[in-house]
């Protein structure tokens, strides 16, 4: 009988072990979201801090989109709004998960969407369902789907590879060249936990002061464009344009005041002018601006930090256009 107890603890050891480090060591931050910790799922961590906030934020304007979005500030915004801003992004977003959001905060019936700031870009309109991997998952209560669902995706991509790299880490606290293949440390930036907003300061001050410094080590990345732009594919299609539509509806519904960016990318690539003429039938003229494609904010490799991110300057430029230079009343 002590064999065959002994036998059985030898079998689920193995089994045991990943469970217990997983609960331990909560890798990807979502068992405690309460520690935030902005490199790992954006889109988990926005949700919960949006439902330990909303009550007593007051929240009514919300900045939707990929991590392009991040860069729209709060504060640059309010001087073309009223409201109690929230930053509602994440990592790899989609039409998808914006509408989802948007159906999410109609659900709590409490809170309005005064003001809306939508960036979009062709990566955030072609898809049209739930992301996957532990970066990208939506929140339960976002996606609707089962939170078994959630932690099984998290557990899966803890292990077996994952899990030595988060326990090296966690017991001896030194970063080590194999990691950065299973960790993402983004020690630089700053999070303010009442608008949900990150920033890159340090970043920005040495781009400001030394820019050199800054860009020097990083020419490789920004490769040389096209004399010509591009355009993209056309990519709304009929599942695209039911997102889309439902996203007009809780709009009108809840009468906001939204604006349309269509991000200035490096790639220079101009949105198909098929589904550009889309959004703007569908959404109004007035509410949708095309930044893509060669132009005065694209040229520039400053105006980004690589060549997936255009900096805060270029986005307090866009927003003044888009508002018409004035401030709020």
């Amino acid at each position: 009988m002590k064999k065959f107890v002994l036998r059985t603890l030898l079998f689920f050891i193995p089994f045991a072990v990943p469970v217990i480090l997983y609960a331990m060591i909560d890798p990807f931050g979502v068992l405690y979201p309460e520690n935030y910790r902005a490199s790992v799922n954006r889109d988990f961590q926005s949700t919960e801090l949006f439902l330990s906030n909303y009550k007593n934020g007051q929240y009514d304007s919300f900045i939707f989109g990929n991590s392009r979005s991040i860069y729209y500030q709060a504060s640059s915004w309010r001087r073309f709004i009223d409201g109690q801003v929230f930053h509602f992004d994440a990592s790899s977003e989609s039409i998808y998960g914006i509408n989802k959001k948007l159906l999410f905060l109609q659900g709590l019936k409490s809170v309005p969407v005064k003001n809306a700031l939508i960036i979009l870009d062709v990566s955030v309109i072609v898809k049209t369902d739930n992301s996957s991997g532990h970066l990208y998952l939506k929140h339960p209560k976002i996606s609707e789907e089962s939170n078994i669902k959630f932690e099984m995706q998290m557990f899966t991509d803890f292990i077996p590879l994952s899990m030595f790299a988060y326990t090296d880490f966690y017991l001896f606290k030194k970063s080590r060249p194999y990691m950065s293949r299973f960790i993402v440390c983004d020690s630089l930036s700053r999070l303010d936990v009442t608008t949900n907003e990150l920033s890159y300061d340090k970043y920005d001050e040495q781009i400001k002061t030394n820019p050199a410094a800054y860009y020097n080590p990083r020419r490789g990345l920004f490769y040389p464009r096209d004399a010509v732009s591009a355009e993209s594919k056309c990519c709304i299609g009929l599942r695209q344009k039911e997102i889309l539509k439902s996203m007009r509806l809780i709009l009108t519904s809840f009468k906001t005041n939204y604006k349309i960016i269509i991000s200035p990318l490096y790639d220079q690539k101009r949105i198909n002018r098929e589904d550009l003429k889309y959004l703007r039938r569908l959404f109004g003229e007035q509410n949708v601006f095309d930044f893509s494609g060669k132009n005065h904010f694209t040229e520039p490799y400053t105006s980004y930090y690589e060549t997936s991110h255009y900096r805060p300057v270029v986005c307090d430029s866009i927003m003044s256009l888009v508002y018409g230079h004035s401030s709020k009343p």
